[in-house]
């Protein structure tokens, strides 16, 4: 069996387990097509159909359900295998894995408090646009925003996250922007480039249909490909954008921000933020600290959001 066959076996795994390819895809990290086209090369190779492709989405075939468990089972039993061969890491180390955005507007802001508990260690933070295996890559944990993992992985909800249009004071007084209905008509307003493939994360078209805000032109205004330049952007008065709360929190807090239509305008993400690592990893005393701190960071910070009536 070549390794490529090992890989297009995980993607058969995960869509059976999910569903469908966009989920697979969410869970492993990568795009909807190369699950479609690992797939599709697993069928040529074992020359027959494992999926039915209709107008609904896949459905997979007789046979494709006949073995989804046995390799559900098998890739469980190799994390297991891998885990017992990294159990002997430095006790004093823990290398964590996160997208930069999370690092920069969640986790790096509460650093001090982490510190302030006496730790030592070796502390790493590791920003990658993809998901680390953290099985074979040299982390040992992750934080992800995402589906729950597969079986072969122990995750921990930290907290839910919310879109919502937000502004400066002084752009939504100059639009006379307000509680209530959202007029946008001739409002600049901010987009980004799908960044998620969070099925419920919402974009200007379909927040406006959500929310019955019609005759408005949502193709119009920019685009950015990271959240953090549209917030940027924004920051900067130069239009109304649909962020995360995670992305925006602390200048809403601060007040540079304001969500201008309160919140009822607000969406729920069907992704969660969640502490990720290998099933059955070993935990140092540092990691188990991190652990207990980082799972208190997010209880206080879900409190936030429910008190702002996002919940």
């Amino acid at each position: 069996m070549k390794t490529s066959h090992l890989t297009a076996l995980r993607a058969l795994e995960a869509t059976l387990r999910t569903g469908n390819f966009r989920s697979a895809a969410a869970e492993l990290g990568v795009t909807a097509a190369a699950v479609g086209q690992q797939v599709s090369k697993l069928e040529d190779y074992v020359g027959q159909k494992l999926f039915l492709r209709t107008p609904q989405g896949v459905q997979p075939t007789e046979r494709a359900n006949q073995i989804g468990d046995r390799l559900t089972s098998g890739f469980l039993t190799i994390s297991e295998a891998l885990a017992g061969l990294k159990s002997q890491r430095p006790k004093n180390r823990l290398a964590i894995s996160m997208s930069q955005t999370t690092a920069e507007k969640w986790l790096c802001p509460r650093l001090s408090n982490f510190y302030a508990l006496g730790i030592s260690g070796d502390f790493r933070i590791d920003t990658m646009d993809r998901f680390v295996n953290l099985y074979t890559d040299d982390f040992d944990l992750a934080i992800r925003f995402g589906p729950a993992p597969p079986a072969d992985h122990d995750d921990t909800f930290l907290f839910h996250e919310y879109v919502l249009p937000v502004c400066t004071p002084a752009f939504a007084k100059e639009h006379g922007l307000r509680d209530g209905k959202p007029d946008l008509k001739n409002v600049p307003i901010l987009h980004m480039y799908e960044w998620t493939v969070d099925p419920d994360w919402v974009d200007w078209q379909a927040w406006g249909k959500k929310f019955g805000v019609a005759n408005v032109e949502f193709k119009r205004g920019l685009r950015y490909t990271e959240m953090s330049f549209g917030l940027q952007a924004a920051l900067s008065g130069n239009g109304l954008i649909l962020s995360g709360f995670t992305e925006a929190h602390i200048a809403l807090m601060d007040g540079r921000l304001i969500a201008p239509f309160g919140s009822n305008f607000v969406t729920k993400a069907s992704f969660e933020y969640r502490l990720v690592c290998a099933k059955g990893h070993h935990k140092s005393n540092l990691q188990q600290t991190f652990e207990t701190w980082i799972l208190e960071e997010a209880e206080i910070f879900q409190s936030k959001m429910n008190e702002l009536g996002l919940a």
